[in-house]
Parts: C-alpha cells; sequence; structure tokens
C-alpha cells in the first residue's frame, strides 16, 4: 500500500503542476473569462474522450488478465507488445487527464467563489470529485503498470 500512496502523492502534485497552477495563474491575471477561454481552447470532443475511456478499458483489461494469469505462453509476445504500445499512449492521454483533473480543482473553487449559489457549489464539488476521483485512478493504473514492470 506504501507504493501505491507514493504513486498517489505523484498523480496528485502532477495535476496540480499541470493544471491547477496555470487555471490559478489564468485567474489571477485574467479572471473567470480567461479560464473560460482556457478551457474552451482544449476543445475535447466527447468521441475523444469515450475513445480515451475505451484505450483505459484495454489496459486493464490486459493488466488483470496478467494479474491473474490467463495468457498462454504464445501469448506473451503479443502482450508485451500490446502493454508497451498502450503504456506509451496511456502515458500522453494520462498527461491531458492531469491537466484536466489539476484544471477542475481550480474550476470548481473558482465557479463557487465567483457564482456563489448552489448551483455553482454543486458544479465545483462535483469539479473536485471527479478530480480526485480521476487522480485515484491514474494513480493505481501507473502503481500496477509499476508493479508489471517488476514482475516481468
Amino acid at each position: 500500500m506504501g507504493q501505491y500512496k507514493h504513486f498517489l502523492a505523484v498523480e496528485f502534485y502532477s495535476s496540480i503542476l499541470l493544471g491547477s497552477m496555470p487555471s490559478f495563474l489564468l485567474v489571477i491575471f485574467s479572471g473567470i473569462d480567461g479560464l473560460k477561454s482556457f478551457i474552451s481552447s482544449l476543445g475535447m470532443s466527447s468521441e475523444l474522450l469515450v475513445y480515451f475511456f475505451i484505450l483505459y478499458l484495454v489496459l486493464i483489461g490486459l493488466l488483470y488478465l496478467q494479474s491473474v494469469g490467463r495468457f498462454e505462453v504464445r501469448q506473451r509476445t503479443w502482450r508485451a507488445r500490446a502493454l508497451d504500445t498502450l503504456e506509451q499512449a496511456g502515458t500522453s492521454i494520462v498527461g491531458v487527464y492531469r491537466v484536466i483533473a489539476g484544471m477542475l480543482i481550480v474550476v470548481g473553487i473558482a465557479a463557487a467563489l465567483h457564482e456563489a449559489n448552489a448551483k455553482a457549489y454543486a458544479y465545483g464539488l462535483y469539479g473536485i470529485f471527479f478530480a480526485a476521483s480521476s487522480i485515484s485512478v491514474f494513480a493505481y493504473l501507473q502503481y500496477k503498470a509499476h508493479q508489471f514492470r517488476m514482475n516481468n
């Protein structure tokens, strides 16, 4: 469990550094309008997010099959190539999600402070909850990938 806490701390600080700090600086220097323009510039379509999510599910499935030992000897070469490829793609995808998760922390707080109504508070809490759960999932995936590398 100690290693997972390490990966959780790394993911949290990475999200703060990559997403929260730039968002916070935008709020300070450009106000809420600067933050809104930053968010819209990311341009993530829902189809692209679904595609990234499916890639995550494939990676989680492969890691699960590896952990329960369901691969035969002839599948190990294919599995190693697939995991190497998905790990490289996953690293890039996680980078994007780190920015989004870190940004959501600031967006949640900024929305609650700027609007100061129940709906803004609800969105703020949702953003912070989504960021925290995303960071936890990223840490778990990094932890499992580290375990896989150490065992193979």
